[in-house]
């Protein structure tokens, strides 16, 4: 009896083990083979995380038990074996201060020293306007040109307008209070009315009431205010060699009327010089350098 028979096993013929051999059944069972490796691996994958969850469940356990027994050995202990002490035995140290006294010492107050407004010298205030509703403005001339400021605009880029008052105004520059003031000095005439007359070319004052918008343009105007009324008009910033410079006004002076009419409302003041065409006598009324003055224009 063959060795064969003796296991029992069936015989394997040449067209057996040739379907064995065939590609397609080797490769099936190589994939068989390799789902039973995976399935393996999960299998022992779930094992591990089971006996280590066991750990855990069984160490934390164990240290909650532990805690209790502290707990029940600290209770447990007598009442002279007890390390809270009783409040007596603090009282000295709170009648001793140990950090000190109570409370604060209050500093003495003292006055913030008052900044010296100094006067300056490089700039020179023409006028003012002061109101709530508008706005409040200064006219200031800084010997180049002469500009108006409200409050908060830089002069020459280093001075800051604070406040502006009926006759001064406060800046600060380099971080320092300055103020400008409008020249109290009066002028002179002893309080009497300076009359000048003046000629002025007819053809001249005809080209340039023309084109009054231009005309503008050469000198800017704003309205004077005294005692809360407006009654003029201040000039500045008059072009060298406009027709306000040729017929003798300057910088500075507050037009009052024109041949008799107000000039304190600006409306009225446009109108005005509107008619000016037609007239060959003009007369003019202003202050200049707190002076009343008063200009005669023949026109010829």
């Amino acid at each position: 009896m063959s060795f064969v028979q003796l296991l029992n096993l069936p015989r394997l013929d040449v067209r057996t083990v040739d379907r064995l051999l065939r590609r397609e059944s080797v490769e099936r069972s190589v994939a068989w083979l390799k789902i039973a490796i995976v399935a393996l691996i999960c299998f022992l994958l779930v094992l591990t995380v089971r006996n280590v969850i066991e750990e855990l469940l069984v160490g934390s356990s164990a240290v909650y038990s532990l805690k209790n027994d502290i707990r029940s050995r600290l209770k447990a202990l007598p009442e002279e074996h007890s390390f809270t002490a009783p409040k007596s035995d603090y009282a000295h140290l709170a009648d001793e201060a140990v950090f000190g006294k109570i409370g604060f010492t209050q500093p003495t107050p003292y006055a913030t020293p008052p900044i010296a407004a100094k006067k300056v010298s490089t700039l020179t205030l023409i006028g003012t306007f002061v109101s709530e509703d508008e706005g409040s403005y200064a006219i200031i001339d800084d010997k180049k040109s002469q500009e108006v400021f409200e409050v908060g605009d830089l002069i020459l880029n280093e001075a800051k307008v604070l406040r502006i008052f009926e006759d001064r105004v406060e800046i600060e520059r380099n971080g320092q209070r300055e103020i400008l003031q409008i020249d109290e000095t009066p002028g002179g005439g002893g309080g009497e009315t300076v009359s000048d007359s003046i000629v002025v070319d007819e053809g001249e004052i005809d080209r340039a009431l023309e084109n009054l918008p231009l005309l503008l343009t050469q000198a800017r105007a704003v309205p004077y205010f005294k005692d809360g009324q407006s009654v003029g008009l201040r000039l500045f910033a008059i072009k060298s060699g406009s027709l306000f410079e040729k017929i003798g006004l300057m910088n500075g002076d507050i037009l009052k009327t024109v041949n008799g009419n107000s000039l304190g409302d600006i409306t009225q003041a446009v109108k005005l010089f509107e008619k000016l065409k037609e007239q060959r006598m003009i007369t003019v009324e202003l202050e200049r350098q707190r002076e009343e003055k008063t200009l005669r224009y023949q026109i010829r």
